[in-house]
């Protein structure tokens, strides 16, 4: 969890500091390495006073040569996300602020797949740069990390990401 102060400029030349308790990095059971249904995270963040609560589960990708990724939301559970989030959005309005994301890679041959997630009403996207061009043919970043040539092209993919501005 993180406190973001926001300082807000008013009238006379008065600051007024808010303290927000915001989390933007929640997975769901549909990535397969949580637990726990979605209503229990928004407990779970009115009892600890969360203001805001953010889920962002691992992107699904409709991978094309049939790979099946052990990590992330299936394709077929991403209209129930999107379905549940929201309606524990309304549920809970007033009480704490849902947001709709997913954590994703970049990988420029999918770009046209995240925008259309995006018009099925994620708001954001998290970068979560854990493989190379595509999981489906590049190991987990990690142990390519282990040298300054594999550090580069990580860098260099992660640049790339950054500045196609999908990412917060």
């Amino acid at each position: 969890a993180k406190r973001i102060a926001l300082l807000l400029w008013l009238p006379r030349n008065r600051i007024e500091i808010y303290n927000m308790k915001a989390n933007y990095h929640t997975h769901t059971i549909r990535c397969q390495h949580a637990m726990g249904r979605d209503e229990d995270f928004v407990q779970a963040a009115l009892d600890a006073g969360f203001d805001v609560l953010g889920f962002a589960d691992h992107a699904p990708w409709p991978f094309q040569n049939g790979f099946v990724s052990p990590i992330r939301m299936p394709m077929s559970d991403f209209a129930d996300y999107v379905r549940s989030v929201t309606a524990l959005r309304a549920q809970y309005a007033g009480r704490i602020d849902i947001r709709l994301g997913l954590e994703s890679e970049y990988f420029p041959r999918y770009r046209d797949h995240m925008l259309r997630l995006r018009e099925a009403g994620i708001s954001y996207f998290i970068l979560g740069a854990h493989y190379n061009d595509s999981e489906e043919e590049n190991p987990y970043i990690g142990p390519e990390c282990q040298t300054d040539e594999g550090v580069l092209r990580y860098a260099e993919n992660a640049v790339r990401a950054m500045r196609t501005g999908l990412f917060c």
